[in-house]
């Protein structure tokens, strides 16, 4: 039974993806059902279906959804990628270990820099706290990702914050035009390295894009003192981390890395980190302490906090 239900409803797919406008009604009926009713298997198995379906690209309204039990975002959806689960739940099950860090750990900060926002979720999460919690802080984003940078754009626009700085480019070793590797169908796996981009597809998109160092960085955090630097990069933790080896040293941010298994001898050799931080890995509702950066399968990204300030 399950097999003709799941082979009916690949047909039924398939011939509605032949109209945008048909795609955009039927989809827009299953998010006005489903986001009204709780959470159950049966409603994981529709969206499932409906998210790895291969629609044509359509526009969506934003969705409103919570990221945790305290905060909510809003965001515009998109078909194929992780944030097109927002058109059918109210909740976004994306890194929730990691949002929950950062929302117990806000007020320690007067700014926050993001490297690798992608389409912003967390930039706008953040930017909610601040907001909520009342407190004054800048929030300094960047992302190469010319489309990926539209969307965090847009985002950024819809929950109308006005305390978050931009820039449409990469953070390198130098300041420079650099060339960008973009998996074809994987929005959120573009790097600077393109090893790493070429494990999601066989085609695999080069464009050229402004890369800036460590000193721009510095610039922009003069005036600041308690920061915390968000890196998800992608495969190029290691350069970014070089790059702002003076800004960790001076001003001894808390620092948040993606941890991936073909960067833990490139991060492991960053001695002046390992001398200098504690590194814990951000578990569900823990933080386990480390010694070295050891990839985790499920639990990616690690905390790290200075031995003293």
């Amino acid at each position: 039974m399950t097999k003709v239900l799941r082979g009916l409803s690949s047909y039924v797919h398939q011939q509605l993806s032949k109209s945008h406008l048909a795609v955009k009604l039927y989809l827009n009926f299953w998010s006005t059902w489903l986001r009204r009713i709780s959470t159950t298997p049966l409603k994981h198995r529709i969206i499932n279906t409906l998210v790895s379906a291969p629609w044509p690209e359509v526009d969506f309204s934003p969705q409103l959804v919570h990221v945790t039990a305290q905060t909510s975002i809003k965001i515009i959806p998109h078909v194929g990628e992780f944030d097109m689960v927002a058109l059918f739940s109210k909740e976004l099950r994306y890194e929730p270990e990691v949002f929950g860090i950062i929302e117990t750990r806000i007020d320690n900060y007067d700014a926050v820099v993001e490297i690798g926002a992608n389409v912003g979720i967390f930039t706008v999460f953040i930017a909610s706290l601040l907001r909520a919690n009342g407190k004054q802080a800048d929030i300094f984003s960047f992302e190469p990702s010319r489309k990926a940078f539209y969307r965090l754009l847009q985002n950024v626009q819809i929950n109308k914050h006005d305390n978050v700085l931009l820039f449409n480019c990469a953070v390198g070793q130098e300041s420079e035009p650099i060339d960008f590797f973009e998996p074809e169908g994987h929005l959120t796996n573009g790097s600077i390295n393109e090893a790493f981009a070429g494990l999601f597809s066989a085609t695999v998109k080069s464009n050229k894009v402004i890369s800036v160092n460590g000193d721009f960085v510095a610039k922009l955090v003069k005036d600041h003192q308690k920061l915390l630097i968000k890196i998800d990069v992608e495969g190029a933790e290691n350069l970014v981390l070089n790059t702002l080896k003076n800004i960790i040293q001076e001003k001894k941010p808390d620092l948040i890395i993606e941890v991936l298994s073909i960067q833990e001898d490139a991060l492991n050799e960053i001695t002046f980190l390992r001398n200098e931080y504690e590194l814990y890995n951000i578990a569900d509702k823990r933080l386990i302490p480390q010694t070295l950066f050891v990839a985790h399968p499920h639990h990616r990204d690690y905390l790290l906090m200075p031995k003293s300030r």
